[in-house]
């Protein structure tokens, strides 16, 4: 296979909620399923899909199947600062098939997705970067050997305002105010609503920034 050119999608800022049914085991509907290289994914909210929140999808290319080598495989994404809870059957993320390669997952907050892990590793491959995330859900696996860098991760109630209202924002005593990666480091320097980053001595972690305490 030739060098893969870049191909860069940006997707920001959206809300990604409720697709499929949510009273049955389903796996098929998702709220991203992607294949392909450079993704930025930040900023935005992921709840109550059937299935995984994103599925991070290193396909092998077939040309009877994609316009180019470029939409195929899976590698060097920044997945960041975005809310993702409460998906029904599946975990928040899946890094899926050997393609998938050089994912940074980071300052995103997780809360109540079923599975077993925050991050499901399925059949992936290496140089994973997974830090200054927050999760409720139980400890990382390696998942079939796949290979990644583990970091300023908190296992800890989310500490958003209302959850279950629809309200993510996170409250005061969050233990996830300031616990970010900064701006140099990927973050995006505003969040959803377009409030700079940081507001306080650091980036927060989730897709709102807080108000300094």
């Amino acid at each position: 296979m030739s060098p893969k050119d870049p191909h860069p999608v940006t997707i920001e800022g959206n809300l990604v909620e409720r697709n499929g049914p949510v009273d049955t085991a389903s796996n098929l509907e998702h709220g991203m399923y992607l294949i392909g290289s450079d993704y930025v994914i930040v900023n935005n909210v992921i709840v109550g899909n059937a299935a995984y929140g994103i599925t991070v999808a290193g396909n092998e290319y077939r040309p009877e199947n994609y316009a180019g080598e470029e939409y195929a495989g899976a590698e060097n994404w920044l997945i960041a600062n975005n809310t993702i809870g409460s998906q029904v059957n599946r975990t928040g993320i899946v890094l899926w098939k050997s393609l998938t390669k050089n994912i940074t997952i980071q300052n995103n907050l997780f809360f109540d997705n079923a599975g077993e892990e925050a991050i499901e590793f399925l059949n992936s491959g290496g140089g994973h970067i997974f830090r200054n995330n927050i999760y409720n859900e139980p400890d990382l696996t390696d998942g079939d050997g796949a290979l990644y860098m583990d970091s300023g991760n908190i296992r800890a109630e989310p500490g958003a305002v209302d959850p279950a209202g629809g309200d993510f924002h996170l409250a005061l005593d969050s233990v996830g105010i300031d616990a970010g990666v900064g701006v140099d480091e990927g973050a995006p320097d505003r969040d959803l609503e377009r409030r700079a980053r940081p507001l306080g001595n650091a980036v927060d972690v989730g897709a709102y920034e807080s108000c300094p305490r």
